[in-house]
């Protein structure tokens, strides 16, 4: 898929672990293009429909990623997003479920109650992922220890869903709120209905 990046090969290497091949892309990840801040916003919004389209090839060929971040959305080199990172992919089962697993800092609310990691936790992290696009990480609350953090994603406090740069547009919040809510049964049903919304956009 355009949008995932490309695996040539993988397999055992030295004692208990594997190798991945993958194309080389020398722009680096989304993180390094955010250098800190905020990606431009047109390039941010670019970067979350690859996003989202890579993101639906995983699904519809049943699988989850578990690990959607800035630094797993790596920049060809026209500049199109490719999600990257498949060290946490899981096969889902007959219910649409995998272990529960994902990056500290993303983590849907209901991994931390014990629930599976599926479709629903990936749009959420692909919401805060999103959110950290465009607002960079100076917005992102701050806190003592991890257990404070879990306390605030489970409150809905991390991120803080009302602070914004003063240049993104409402309907652009009202998506990245929506993806981000504590609910599943709130969020986008996909990362397809999750695009559309973000697309609307202008």
């Amino acid at each position: 898929h355009d949008n995932v990046v490309r695996v040539y090969s993988a397999g055992p290497y030295g004692d208990n672990s594997i190798y991945i091949a993958m194309e080389f892309l020398a722009q680096g990840s989304a993180s390094r293009a955010a250098a800190g801040g905020f990606v431009p916003p047109r390039h941010a919004w670019r970067l979350s429909i690859d996003m989202c389209r890579g993101l639906e090839c995983l699904h519809q060929n049943g699988f989850v990623h578990r690990d959607v971040k800035p630094s797993n959305l790596l920049i060809s080199d026209s500049g199109r997003g490719k999600l990257s990172d498949f060290g946490l992919v899981a096969r889902m089962g007959a219910g649409g479920g995998a272990s529960a697993a994902g990056y500290r800092f993303h983590l849907a609310p209901e991994l931390l109650h014990g629930g599976a990691s599926g479709v629903a936790t990936d749009v959420f992290a692909t919401g805060v992922t999103m959110y950290r696009l465009f607002n960079g990480d100076d917005l992102l609350p701050k806190y003592e220890n991890f257990d404070e953090l879990d306390q605030m994603i489970l409150s809905g406090e991390y991120p803080n869903r009302e602070l914004y740069q003063p240049f993104i547009p409402r309907r652009l919040k009202r998506a990245i709120n929506k993806a981000m809510e504590l609910d599943p049964s709130d969020r986008f049903s996909s990362a397809s209905s999750l695009r559309h919304a973000v697309e609307q956009v202008r």
